[in-house]
Formats: C-alpha cells, sequence, structure tokens
C-alpha cells in the first residue's frame, strides 16, 4: 500500500455490505473548513477505527453521523436508507449515540439522573427504583459500582469519573451504534483495559462501535478496521487493522515518513539534577485528596506524578497553582518562598497550568484564539487598562513560531478540535 498524495485514498478489499455509509462529507466552520469530501463506512458488528492528527476532522464527522452538526454537503445512508438527521436526539432514535470527548453532562443532577438524562424529558411515570436497578447493572458492567455512587452530583466527579458516566449513559440507550471520541482521554490504563473488556462484550452482544483516537496502541487493541482522515480528507477507508504496521499508519497520518523517535535522543542520566532547583514542595496538605506530599523540580527536568484515579495528583498542582487552599506545607519557586492565595499568583509567579478539564479551568470556548491568549496576560498584569498592543509584537511571534494560522486568531474555540483547543491552551501559556 502507497499513499500518493493527500487526495489518494487507499480503498479497502471487497467484503461486506457496510451498515452505515457517510460519502462525500463537507463541512466549514466560518471561514475554517473542518471536512472536505470525508467518507466513512461503518461495518455492523465491529469496531472501527477513526484516526487521524489534531485537527484532522475525526470529531467533527463524529459529530455529523450523531446528529450534534449538520453537514453542509455529501450523503449518508443506514441500512440503505437516506438518514438527513437534525439533531442527536434524531440520531438516538434511530439507533446512534456518541460518547463524547467533551463530556455533556447536566452539573447539578446525580449520576443516575445523567445516565437517563434521555428519559427524563419522555411522558409518563418513570420507577426510580428501576431505574436505579438498571443504572447499578450497567456501572457494574463497566466494574464501577462501588466507585461512581448513583446519588453523587456530577459536578463533584472527576473528569475520568464525568467519562465513565457519559458511557454509561450511551449503554443505558441500547444504541446498535456507539461513537467513543477519545474516550480513553481522562482514564488510567487499568480503566482503559476495563473499557475495552467493556467494548468487547458490547460487540459481542450486536452493538456496533466507532472508535476515535490518535492512540496507535489502542487502536490495535480494539479495533477492526480503520479509517485515516488528514486535513478534512479520508485517506485511507476500512482497513483491516491485522494487516497494518504502526509505521504505515503513522505516514498515513501525517502523509510523511517518520524518523526514528530515539535515533538521536540525548542520554538524558547525564547531569539529570545539575540544573538549580526551581519548585520545590515540601510536606503539601490539602484535604482530603492531598495529605503529605514533596518533591523537587530541577530546571530542564520534566517530573511525572503518577497514580490512579483519586490518588491526588491533580489536586496536588492545583494547590500549587493556588486553585485550592492548603492546609499545611511549604512551597519554594526558584529558592524563594512561595505561597498562592490564588491562580493570579502563580501567574505572576512565573507558573503555568494545563488543566485535566480546559473547559472549565484551561479556555472559555466561547472567546476566540486571540482572546484565550491574552487572559493570561491580564492575570500577570498589575498595570491600569488591558495594554493589548502592547502584547501584539509577542503575539505574532508565538503564532509564528507554533504554527497557528494567522487567519483563525479571531476564530471562536468552539469551532475547534478537542486536542487544538488544548493546543491553545498551551500556546496562551507560552504567552504569559
Amino acid at each position: 500500500m502507497k499513499v500518493e498524495d493527500s487526495e489518494t485514498v487507499v480503498q479497502p478489499q471487497t467484503g461486506p455490505v457496510p451498515m452505515l455509509i457517510a460519502a462525500g462529507i463537507e463541512k466549514a466552520f466560518e471561514r475554517t473548513r473542518a471536512l472536505r469530501a470525508a467518507d466513512l463506512d461503518v461495518y455492523s458488528g465491529e469496531v472501527i477505527g477513526l484516526l487521524g492528527a489534531n485537527g484532522a476532522g475525526k470529531s467533527t464527522l463524529s459529530k455529523i453521523i450523531s446528529g450534534h452538526v449538520t453537514r453542509d454537503a455529501g450523503a449518508i445512508t443506514l441500512n440503505g436508507r437516506p438518514l438527513h438527521l437534525r439533531s442527536a436526539r434524531e440520531a438516538i432514535h434511530h439507533g446512534i449515540t456518541m460518547v463524547m470527548q467533551e463530556t455533556s453532562l447536566a452539573p447539578d443532577l446525580s449520576v443516575l439522573e445523567n445516565i437517563f438524562l434521555a428519559e427524563l424529558g419522555r411522558p409518563g411515570f418513570l420507577s426510580h427504583r428501576e431505574l436505579k436497578r438498571r443504572a447499578e447493572e450497567i456501572l457494574a458492567r463497566l466494574g464501577q459500582r462501588e466507585t461512581l455512587p448513583l446519588d453523587r452530583v456530577v459536578r463533584l466527579l472527576s473528569a475520568a469519573q464525568r467519562q465513565l458516566v457519559e458511557i454509561a449513559k450511551a449503554l443505558a440507550l441500547n444504541s446498535a451504534l456507539i461513537i467513543f471520541d477519545e474516550p480513553t482521554a481522562s482514564l488510567s490504563p487499568p480503566e482503559v483495559e476495563r473499557l475495552f473488556q467493556v467494548m468487547t462484550t458490547l460487540k459481542r452482544s450486536g452493538h456496533t462501535l466507532v472508535f476515535v483516537s490518535h492512540r496507535l496502541e489502542e487502536v490495535f487493541a480494539i479495533t477492526d478496521r480503520v479509517t485515516v482522515m488528514r486535513e478534512g480528507r479520508t485517506v485511507a477507508k476500512s482497513l483491516a487493522t491485522a494487516s497494518l504496521g504502526q509505521a504505515e499508519l503513522i505516514r498515513l497520518m501525517v502523509g510523511q515518513e517518520m524518523k526514528p523517535v530515539f535515533a538521536n535522543r540525548p542520554d538524558r542520566s547525564v547531569g539529570r539534577s545539575s540544573g538549580a532547583m526551581v519548585l520545590e514542595v515540601r510536606n503539601l496538605r490539602s484535604e482530603p485528596a492531598v495529605r503529605d506530599v514533596t518533591f523537587r523540580v530541577h530546571r530542564g527536568e520534566i517530573l511525572g506524578l503518577g497514580g490512579l484515579v483519586g490518588a491526588g495528583r491533580s489536586e496536588t498542582v492545583e494547590a500549587i497553582f493556588g486553585l485550592r487552599p492548603r492546609q499545611h506545607g511549604e512551597l519554594y519557586v526558584d529558592g524563594k518562598p512561595y505561597a498562592p492565595r490564588q491562580a493570579a499568583d502563580a501567574i505572576r509567579a512565573g507558573i503555568g497550568f494545563v488543566a485535566e478539564d480546559r473547559r472549565v479551568q484551561g479556555i472559555v470556548p466561547d472567546f476566540s484564539v486571540r482572546e484565550n491568549l491574552l487572559l493570561g496576560h491580564l492575570a500577570a498584569s498589575r498595570r491600569f487598562g488591558l495594554g493589548y498592543s502592547q502584547r501584539k509584537q509577542k503575539s505574532d511571534e508565538l503564532i509564528e513560531k507554533l504554527g497557528l494560522p494567522a487567519q483563525r486568531l479571531d476564530t471562536n474555540l468552539l469551532n475547534f478540535s478537542g486536542g487544538d483547543a488544548a493546543e491553545n491552551h498551551h500556546r496562551a501559556l507560552a504567552f504569559t
């Protein structure tokens, strides 16, 4: 198999007839073309992998198939019949649901109410006891019956737990086709393995699954076929996963050969801690999740905080960034005492924070890229006025350095993919 150019679409061998066919799908958001004649075939009883780099169009195509977004052009057929979806409710009626990358739960409702959110709007009497019984069965299949209380308010859950509620909500609808949009992004390795077990069970019971991801090891572990997208186009369609290699998939995703990752990698064992100490944390306590955390970070190092969901990793960095109160412990930045009372104190000290839930803590979705870039500047500055003109040169230099198209600076972040939104959050941190 050979990729000639970005217009080439690698076709599968002849086989069964797809249950769903999306052909020539196009979609534009303002001046941004998200999809350019994208195609996807979904085969009944299989797990179909939809791959591509950030911004390739995977999520947009998935949202069109699940009724969350209307297409500009193209055609979709389901079991041989044309499908014209105007809403997600219509898609649910046709047996199609989507587990979103950015969860769409009601934060002030309980886990139980969110799982059966689609049924709450139906006429007639609902038995709380029956809903609870069904919810317990679903959570038992997910292995979360003990760790995910049904009466807990969703806003109190972690990002990983909210993702599991999304999956449970999709299972409650008993849909024939379930689209999983980056479902493992907030899950620990044991939870990913458990999710794959659930997906395998669903497949064996007759469900059809679309697994959207860019993690190749997961794609090889769970999918039967893969479709690859690049820059809004489909460049390879319905290829048997077993017939592909990792290097081949990477070439399809990026459009060129990739050099070995470790070919010219420097020896990090030399001078690992020779740099000056940048951050020191001593006996940090921030109840209830953080009890006694101590570590040091030297200049030029990358320190990893490991642990399962609920171990206190996110809560630790939130306390360091001034988002959580500290009951005990000492913090030092460049050897000087550091005691943040709010996030603005951390930003002024030169600390950035890439949050686990970027929509809540990282970006303002209704703002443009330019406005989000300037948010950090507003927090760091103590001067009167906004001072935007003083930051324009640095903003232009940063945009050029990081390769963001200048014409998208004033585009609303709601029109970006989840990966692109996270990338713009990182850029905003570099801007402060």
